[in-house]
């Protein structure tokens, strides 16, 4: 198990909310972890040491800085305003604390130069964008699972990844894992 290498775009937390915390602790595994608030980036930094922690917002975008969004709730935060804008509950774009100008790597560009030999596991949580980056991303990277935020669009996920050779292998109420179909 600690062969597992996975890539967590959209971090946040070292562990509070984090896809692959358990993989890293249980099994001592590592890869790469994607956070573009800088005070996330660096918790995350010195809390998973065996991880690579890339301080960037990774969009389909190809403007080398992007506007990032940061809300009082950091896991809201997006580049999106849009977005952040239907969490009214949680305060919406009235909770927005800072705007922040970060480094931002297209999918691919990103997946070019820290993919590696192998990724077991793609985690994406980019607030609203997932499906967008999921459809951007070059067919030539293959994770095993892919894990996104839904947002109660299973549907759109599986017509994206589904002509990838995925199909839905676990929903929550947030999450839809899909898993490599040549895997079963």
């Amino acid at each position: 198990m600690d062969t597992i290498r996975y890539i967590e775009i959209g971090a946040n937390h070292p562990f509070q909310t984090s896809s692959t915390y358990l993989f890293y602790k249980l099994y001592g595994a590592s890869g790469v972890l994607v956070e573009p608030i800088p005070e996330l980036a660096n918790t995350l930094t010195l809390t998973r040491p065996r991880d690579t922690v890339v301080n960037c917002a990774v969009s389909v975008s190809t403007e080398k800085s992007i506007r990032l969004h940061v809300h009082e709730k950091n896991e809201l935060s997006s580049v999106s305003e849009e977005h952040i804008s239907r969490f009214k509950s949680h305060g919406g774009v009235d909770k927005i604390v800072a705007t922040i100008d970060c480094q931002n790597l297209h999918v691919n560009e990103f997946m070019s130069v820290h993919y590696g030999a192998y990724c077991d596991y793609l985690s994406v949580d980019v607030e609203g964008l997932d499906a967008l980056l999921l459809s951007q991303m070059a067919p030539v990277f293959q994770p095993t699972l892919i894990q996104c935020e839904h947002e109660r669009r299973i549907s759109e996920f599986a017509e994206i990844l589904k002509p990838r050779g995925y199909a839905l292998f676990a929903l929550t109420d947030v999450n839809a894992i899909f898993l490599k179909t040549a895997v079963l």
